[in-house]
């Protein structure tokens, strides 16, 4: 089959119709092309395989699961099959921007001490337009911060293989199972965001991040305390941290900021502007919140 690839795209998919072809576009249309498409189809019962089967490019490898396994178990066999030096995660929905595999691919060759890269992405609506920008934390405040849901945008990572291959994601977490990984692996490794926009992520109705938030969010706690260690900060306080929660009080998000942060050695500095920029936040979206509920209010 002559050497391997430099790069392995695992996508597992179910069910993707609707988006799934220009999902494998973007991918063969990539300015980098040392790779394998490694496609696990999770037992669809629509029309994706024959999408897939449609596309006669010798560098996709399809593999079917006889019954649906869910993503986490899906990906774990995707990793066992990679034989690529790099595994480039993809979803089914997503679509790659061009210089998306050649960037990360240029970065982790001259950054050896670095096992996991993501990308900036844009969010896209189910018609393919561009309605915001997903920014992932970078430079200290990755390493630092790697506890805060999440360090990076899942489907926009490359990762080292051998790091995949020996550590994996974590069969028991249906859901938030980057997230629990990140946390494993951020003791041994070093991460990076690239500042560049990539990636195009699309929000629709069934997107899993929208239809499973509360169980994603509470398997995510577990993972956090397990991180942090058992008990030490509860389940409100762990919302807390969470950027997008811009309802809760300042004076209670920063305590619990402060207990996270004594146990993973953040700066206090940084905490501080963090909380800064928090309250900013917070006060403009107080003053959203009064003045929709004053014009709701009957005259």
């Amino acid at each position: 089959m002559g050497r391997d690839p430099a790069v392995t795209v695992l996508m597992s998919v179910y069910n993707g119709e609707p988006y799934l072809r220009e999902a494998v576009e973007s991918v063969l249309g990539q300015v980098f092309s040392d790779f394998e498409f490694l496609i696990i189809d999770d037992a669809s019962t629509d029309r994706t395989v024959e999408i897939v089967e449609s596309y006669r490019d010798p560098r996709i490898r399809l593999y079917h699961n006889e019954r649906n396994l869910g993503l986490t178990v899906s990906l774990n066999k995707g990793i066992e099959l990679a034989r690529g030096r790099y595994i480039a995660r993809m979803d089914g929905d997503d679509i790659s921007l061009p210089e998306r595999l050649s960037r990360q691919f240029e970065f982790m060759e001259s950054h050896p001490s670095v096992g996991v890269c993501g990308t900036w992405a844009k969010t896209i609506d189910p018609a393919g337009n561009i309605t915001g920008e997903l920014s992932a934390l970078t430079g200290a405040s990755l390493k630092n911060l790697c506890w805060r849901p999440s360090p990076f945008l899942h489907p926009t990572v490359m990762v080292r293989a051998d790091l995949m291959k020996s550590y994996g994601y974590n069969p028991e977490y249906r859901q938030a199972q980057d997230y629990e990984l990140w946390l494993r692996l951020s003791p041994i490794t070093d991460f990076h965001n690239l500042k560049n926009f990539l990636y195009l992520y699309r929000n629709h109705g069934k997107n899993v991040s929208k239809t499973y938030r509360k169980q994603q969010l509470s398997v995510a706690y577990k993972a956090f305390s397990e991180y942090i260690g058992n008990n030490k900060i509860n389940y409100d306080g762990f919302l807390a941290l969470i950027p997008e929660e811009t309802k809760v009080d300042p004076l209670r998000r920063a305590f619990y900021w402060w207990l996270a942060s004594a146990r993973t050695g953040y700066e206090m500095k940084s905490l501080l502007l963090d909380n800064l920029i928090y309250l900013r936040l917070w006060v403009k979206s107080f003053l959203i919140r009064q003045l929709t509920s004053k014009e709701k209010t009957p005259a």
